[in-house]
């Protein structure tokens, strides 16, 4: 240990020795492994990364295919109620839509970004609260009524010092007063990887935030997406052969609402979460892309490490004496 210690203390004196080398050799592993490390966070956090509640391997998306022909879109409310009482292979569904508002706080005034939710949604996706509850049953039924919200953990943190006393406080989102009810757990903002939501309020309230507005009835609103559990026992190809069955259901019930351009019949696909946390007609090309960074950042890396090792082959020679000496 004594004769290590000594030749470390020494490679030491040698770098304060060099600054310069020190520095060049600091700053190229500095930004090989910085680059390398954002880009493998932005894939984990676009690919890898599963939700933090309860079995996530459960969950799968529902999608319907687009009047314009591509078959993972969006849903109307209307059709999310119809397919979330009459399946009989999902324990849950729930559906949520990101919506963009302004907070007012005394005077000031802040754009933010929060999602409708189904009643449902996190019980739905297995997360319990880090204080207060979710919503209840009665919430998710009358339009306009019950305006509550739930905060995420970084408005909680930001806005209130995460004071446990903010359970029953009123928020004012677009001009209307909402009490909070809960605070979400750590880590979790939203669904839509790349967005992150700073409150929930039930899809009740949705003509409340957005005056005129006729997404709760109108079958044509295609904004909603939908994410529901598979019960115990059920694979995903008998959920799909389910929602099938109900697609044909809808398409002979509202023909006008179910058919593309081409006239044929709308269909409804499932795919698991872990295929699904990017929309899936962007999964492909946004996954090509980041395989393309990460292969350029590391050849960076590559190339810092290649400098490094020439620049200590120089020091080497220059010190061919010394070392023969030691």
């Amino acid at each position: 240990m004594g004769n290590i210690i000594q030749d470390v203390r020494y490679a030491f004196r040698q770098f304060a020795a060099s600054p310069g080398f020190t520095a060049i050799a600091v700053l190229s592993l500095a930004v090989g492994i910085g680059a390398n490390s954002a880009i493998f966070g932005l894939a984990n956090a676009l690919f890898l990364k599963s939700l933090p509640g309860e079995r996530p391997d459960e969950l799968v998306s529902v999608y319907t295919s687009d009047f314009s022909g591509p078959v993972y879109s969006l849903s109307s409310y209307p059709d999310f109620q119809y397919l979330r009482d009459r399946n009989d292979t999902l324990s849950g569904l729930t559906g949520y839509t990101p919506f963009p508002t302004v907070l007012t706080d005394g005077e000031k005034t802040d754009r933010v970004f929060g999602e409708f939710v189904s009643g449902n949604y996190f019980d739905v996706l297995g997360l319990r609260p880090q204080l207060g509850r979710w919503f209840l049953p009665e919430e998710d039924r009358t339009p306009g009524t019950h305006r509550v919200a739930v905060l995420s953990d970084s408005m909680w943190l930001h806005r209130y010092q995460r004071d446990p006393s903010v359970i029953g406080r009123t928020l004012t989102l677009g001009g209307n007063a909402f009490t909070i009810v809960g605070i979400a757990p750590k880590g979790f903002t939203s669904l839509l990887r790349g967005f992150s939501s700073e409150f929930w309020v039930p899809s009740m309230t949705l003509n409340v935030q957005q005056r005129d507005s006729n997404d709760l009835t109108h079958r044509g609103s295609r904004g909603l997406f939908l994410i529901g559990r598979l019960k115990p026992g059920v694979s995903i190809a008998q959920a799909g052969a389910n929602f099938k069955v109900l697609a044909a259901q809808l398409h002979g019930a509202y023909p006008e609402w179910w058919e593309d351009r081409s006239k044929k019949a709308r269909v409804i696909s499932l795919l698991p979460e872990s295929k699904s946390r990017v929309f899936p007609m962007l999964r492909a090309p946004l996954f090509g892309f980041i395989a393309l960074l990460m292969i350029v950042v590391g050849l960076v890396l590559l190339i810092a490490c290649s400098n490094i090792a020439n620049l200590l082959l120089a020091r080497s020679a220059a010190r061919r004496k010394e070392i023969a000496i030691r």
